[in-house]
């Protein structure tokens, strides 16, 4: 074999290696860009879907005010659920347009469209059924009335379920380190919702200003007890070495206002309501005084999803910085591997083979056989001498 051959066989070797390699590198790390953006996606999204379900909590504080309030209902009061029905609905147009927009699967796409739809209308109806009690007069509002109106809103919440579970396991499963930070964040959002329940579990006896019945003071403890199971599974989630301080800090505002400030004003009404019923305090003057203590829970939900968004994000950058080094490496290496290649074609195999044909010329008494002209004082330069040289001896 030629060794001009030989050379080009063995440069394509090289270049067929090298591309497999940086191919490989490059379609592992491209995965790993896409799945970190796709995860940021998911994230945006899984937080919208939270902020709808907090909407819907949020909306009960002013509802269950007004519950209690005598006709015509007082301005600061109606402004108030106004403000808060309008928050809802913007959250849950933001979450509609965010699950409508995102490329995933038709049948996917259509469940979550669906069972957004469905939260919806329950939502519309809950409404409907309060404004229903809101328009009698106080004295005609019964107890029960206001306890179905109450769990109507409340029962929005579960059907939100179907939206959120779907993409908080789609953002897992897009960049599993995110794991634990979405489970967090899943576990503040329930904690949030159990609090708000816990809250409207008060709502008909404060406003009827009587004691508990039976079946309002076993629901009160079944949603303390799960309150309690939350916080211990919330605690040990945050057991974590690689937590951040934001989170931490957040953790720790939530158990000295929620589980301190907000468990004692608990404590006190439970006592007026297994006794009297004289709280002293009207349903609007209790949830005024509740519902802000729960804000801490929120901020603790928004600082593990911060977490989630900035692990992915770095994720993106690292991939990203290694996709760029790899393509950049292979590019200056296939530079390099081109420029040898045509240095030793034409400094070293070009005149290597005119001075051979100029040899054998030589052997046949030719002298007039043209030689290369050197190229740099090489090697090469000193072979093509010799033989110019012998052509003149």
């Amino acid at each position: 074999m030629q060794l001009s051959r030989m050379l080009h066989l063995l440069g394509a070797l090289v270049l067929v290696a090298t591309m497999v390699l940086v191919g490989r590198l490059a379609t592992t790390e491209w995965q790993s860009v896409h799945k970190a953006s796709e995860s940021l996606r998911l994230l945006e999204q899984l937080q919208r879907g939270l902020v709808a379900v907090e909407m819907v909590s949020r909306e009960r504080g002013p509802t269950n005010g007004a519950l209690g309030d005598a006709l015509p209902m007082a301005q600061p009061r109606a402004q108030a659920l106004q403000e808060a029905r309008a928050r809802t609905d913007q959250a849950f147009e933001a979450l509609r347009q965010a699950v409508a927009a995102a490329p995933r699967s038709t049948a996917d796409g259509i469940h979550l469209v669906q069972s957004l739809q469905t939260a919806r209308s329950a939502l519309v109806q809950a409404r409907a059924d309060v404004d229903q009690v809101l328009a009698l007069p106080q004295a005609q509002r019964s107890a029960e009335a206001i306890r179905d109106a109450v769990q109507g809103m409340v029962a929005v919440v579960p059907l939100l379920s179907p939206v959120t579970n779907p993409l908080a396991s789609a953002a897992q499963h897009a960049y599993p380190a995110l794991g634990d930070d979405v489970q967090g964040a899943r576990l503040a959002a329930a904690l949030r919702e159990y609090a708000g329940l816990l809250g409207s579990h008060f709502t008909a006896a404060l406003v009827k200003a009587q004691p508990f019945s039976a079946a309002e003071r076993r629901a009160i403890d079944e949603t303390r007890g799960r309150i309690a199971q939350l916080r211990t599974l919330v605690e040990l989630r945050l057991q974590l070495p690689d937590e951040a301080p934001s989170v931490s800090q957040a953790w720790s505002t939530v158990e000295a206002r929620y589980f301190g400030v907000a468990q004692a004003l608990l404590d006190q009404v439970l006592v007026q309501g297994d006794g009297d019923g004289h709280y002293g305090l009207s349903a609007a003057e209790f949830a005024a005084l509740y519902v802000p203590e729960m804000n801490p829970i929120l901020a603790l939900r928004d600082a593990l999803l911060a977490q989630a968004r900035d692990r992915a994000q770095q994720e993106h950058q690292r991939a990203l910085r290694v996709l760029v080094w790899a393509l950049a490496g292979s590019g200056a290496l296939l530079l390099v591997l081109g420029g040898a290649l045509y240095v030793i074609q034409h400094r070293v195999l070009q005149p290597l083979a005119k001075t051979t044909r100029a040899l054998k010329a030589l052997a046949n008494n030719d002298l007039q056989a043209p030689l290369p002209v050197p190229l740099a004082e090489d090697e090469m330069s000193a072979v093509i001498g010799a033989v110019r040289a012998l052509q003149g001896q």
